[in-house]
């Protein structure tokens, strides 16, 4: 009985440390947050609790710091920049900004986010950087795509919205690019987007990529790690880095041709 008490005050403790702070900046009529991050200002927006929430923690660098820190490094100097998964688009922000003259795609299907990154760039005003409300997958055409609308988790195969997707390769030849990096973060669906890619990872670009994958999320995919670096591993020797994160296995890979 204790403990079933203990985790109740656990739970509402954690409900309020994520909604207070956002009814109250709502009452105070504030929706913008001017955040550092690694000498890079961003002005930042909160469409809900949840990102709020997450905002804050990005803002006192509590959130993926040593991610961010790695990913400012691998932005040096690069052309051409997708952020597969964009959640907030901060990522694909902080490298638009670190290269004013390179592309930079942000792939965002959840309508929340979606609408959230376009305002973060918007009030970043920055002229090279689009984001798209598209999923990368292994095929052209419509997913079922949804859960946790406006939060960092929503998927292929979830929900019950119908969202467009393309295939890397589709993309790629639609656009005439070729991408010198890449961060993917897509909630399990990591080996469908290198499956709809195989011309570009088989062909003469070498990548790096910042990798986020999800080993409970792969198995909603009937995939795994090991099946997931094998995948990689034919397209060319890659050399990779764990990044040590906990939550998620956060690597960087640099692919290169046999």
């Amino acid at each position: 009985m204790l403990q079933k008490i203990k985790n109740l005050i656990a739970h509402y403790r954690k409900k309020c440390w994520i909604y207070l702070p956002f009814y109250f900046s709502r009452i105070r009529g504030k929706k913008t947050f001017i955040a550092n991050y690694y000498g890079i200002p961003l002005l930042m927006y909160a469409d809900t609790h949840y990102q709020h929430h997450i905002l804050l923690w990005q803002r006192h660098g509590w959130y993926e710091p040593h991610i961010l820190e790695e990913w400012k490094k691998l932005c040096e100097g690069k052309n051409c920049i997708l952020d597969v998964g964009g959640y907030n688009g901060l990522f694909g922000i902080i490298a638009a900004k670190l290269n004013p003259d390179a592309k930079v795609f942000i792939f965002e299907p959840d309508e929340i986010n979606f609408r959230h990154t376009s305002k973060n760039i918007e009030l970043n005003n920055l002229a090279n950087v689009k984001v798209l409300k598209i999923a990368i997958s292994d095929k052209d055409g419509e997913v079922i795509f949804g859960g946790h609308s406006g939060g960092t988790g929503p998927h292929i195969g979830a929900g019950t919205n119908k969202v467009k997707t393309i295939t890397l390769d589709s993309f790629l030849k639609e656009n005439n690019i070729k991408p010198d990096l890449m961060k993917i973060d897509v909630e399990g669906a990591e080996k469908m987007l290198f499956d709809g890619g195989k011309e570009f990872f088989s062909g003469s670009a070498n990548p790096q990529i910042l990798l986020e994958v999800h080993p409970v999320f792969l198995k909603n995919f009937n995939s795994s790690d090991e099946e997931l670096f094998a995948k990689i591993n034919s397209y060319g020797r890659f050399e990779r880095r764990d990044l040590g994160d906990r939550r998620e296995r956060t690597y960087t890979i640099n692919l290169q041709k046999w």
